[in-house]
């Protein structure tokens, strides 16, 4: 008996040894000094809606992070929200894992794969304290799903893809929790969220570790609200829909600007990484512009797909850096990464560019760059292959269309290079329908309607809650 408790005892001493070499390993896998990362996304902004470029919504804050950190002249999403956040989150490629060609809707039960190790994971494991707040839709369906299940900390906001900005309704069921209860409070989600990420920031001085805020906007997507005061702002000189969606994205400038306030306030903003940047093309047909971009929201034309993007770390990037570094969702993740000193297994489809974002580096030439989306219109394939873009659209009819446009001269896609360059079509071709045959789905389906016998719950939070 004796000999068994010493045996017990030297595998728990074993074991105990073995916890501890493992955290030290990840703590040392973490800088010294590893920055707080706040990242910002917007849900449907235009490509020239902010005042900087030349817009007259007042956007001082998207102006600020503007000034005194990088603009990038080339930054590039899918053409929907889903299959962005799911590309920002794991720096892989949304085709690989069935969230390529349209967002979640509703009634699906499936979510971002646990498969796939997310950012949140990593920083969590790493040492950060994690936070979302904001709207999810990655998956509502399965409590495996939930944020709280994917690395991060706390959640704030709401599961599904949109919901009314004053009731937080879906339908008629609540959409707004915290941490996986449903939370009934009044106000305007935009300025909810903006007071919460400033909470945080806030609480966070206290604290050892570095933070790590998700902090995902649904505005200015669909339902089109404002307050009136704001709204009244600008329907002198615009349209009812235009004014109320220039409202939408002056309240989340206010809302980012708060953020940026508590980062001052609580001594963090010199090592914080502020990264904002938008979820596909603005949606026109919602008062958006993307000039002098052609397309928008849901197509793979550059309106559709480039899309603002700015960042701020003042204590190693320079002010005022207009990058025309080629960037995609899916770079975040390991450029992120290597900010905090992080090493990961994770086999990205995207690339470190942190050099070359604080300018110690040349713009890097991208090959091989995969878009696609599925809308009413139609399903795109589209590939940017160094400076060139190949597009096909093939109409719910059958009928198929295939361009080719050389992006350095001609930005806004208005002359068809594919009869003069058959050859370079084919082989652009090619590539775009090898990326195609990774997904697990087949060929794209438009799907709107719910199935039949699929009932609007009571409680959003509810089938996802941890």
């Amino acid at each position: 008996m004796k000999l068994l408790h010493q045996t017990l005892l030297l595998v728990t001493l074993g074991i105990l040894s073995a916890c501890a070499d493992h955290g030290s390993s990840q703590k040392d896998s973490l800088a010294d000094n590893a920055p707080n990362i706040v990242l910002i996304v917007s849900d449907d902004l235009g490509w020239a809606d902010m005042s900087h470029r030349g817009s007259d919504i007042q956007t001082p804050a998207f102006d600020r992070i503007a000034s005194e950190g990088v603009s990038f002249a080339r930054s590039y999403v899918q053409p929907l929200c889903t299959p962005t956040r799911a590309a920002l989150l794991t720096g892989r490629m949304p085709v690989r894992f069935g969230l390529q060609y349209r967002p979640l809707r509703p009634w699906d039960n499936h979510g971002l794969p646990q498969s796939e190790e997310l950012l949140s994971e990593v920083l969590q494991n790493a040492g950060y304290t994690t936070a979302c707040v904001g709207k999810w839709h990655l998956g509502h369906g399965k409590p495996e799903h939930h944020p709280l299940s994917r690395g991060f900390d706390s959640f704030y906001g709401l599961i599904t893809g949109a919901h009314d900005y004053f009731s937080h309704q879906r339908g008629t069921a609540l959409d707004w929790q915290r941490d996986g209860q449903p939370l009934i409070e009044e106000g305007y989600s935009t300025d909810l969220l903006g007071d919460e990420a400033a909470r945080i920031i806030l609480e966070h001085t206290s604290q050892t570790k570095p933070l790590f805020l998700y902090l995902p906007f649904n505005a200015p997507h669909t339902p089109l609200q404002a307050p009136d005061e704001l709204v009244a702002k600008y329907a002198k000189q615009h349209g009812e829909r235009r004014a109320v969606y220039m409202a939408m994205v002056e309240s989340m400038d206010s809302a980012i600007n708060k953020v940026l306030s508590a980062l001052d306030e609580s001594g963090q903003s010199e090592n914080t990484i502020v990264l904002f940047l938008n979820d596909n093309g603005g949606a026109r047909i919602e008062g958006a512009s993307n000039k002098p971009l052609r397309g928008g929201k849901g197509s793979a034309l550059e309106g559709g797909i480039r899309v603002p993007a700015l960042m701020r770390w003042p204590n190693q990037i320079d002010s005022g850096i207009q990058s025309q570094q080629l960037i995609t969702a899916q770079d975040w993740m390991p450029t992120l990464l290597a900010s905090a000193g992080i090493a990961s297994a994770t086999d990205f489809d995207g690339i470190n560019l942190l050099e070359n974002i604080k300018g110690n580096q040349s713009p890097i030439v991208r090959n091989n760059l995969f878009f696609g989306t599925i809308s009413e219109k139609g399903w795109y394939l589209a590939l940017i292959d160094d400076d060139y873009k190949y597009i096909r659209r093939t109409l719910h009819s059958g009928k198929q269309t295939e361009k080719l446009y050389q992006l350095s001269s001609d930005p806004s896609e208005q002359l068809d290079l594919s009869q003069q360059q058959p050859q370079q079509v084919e082989r652009l071709r090619k590539l775009a329908l090898k990326w195609h045959a990774l997904s697990p789905n087949g060929i794209p389906e438009m799907v709107t309607e719910a199935p039949v016998g699929w009932e609007l719950p009571s409680d959003w939070s509810e089938a996802s809650r941890p």
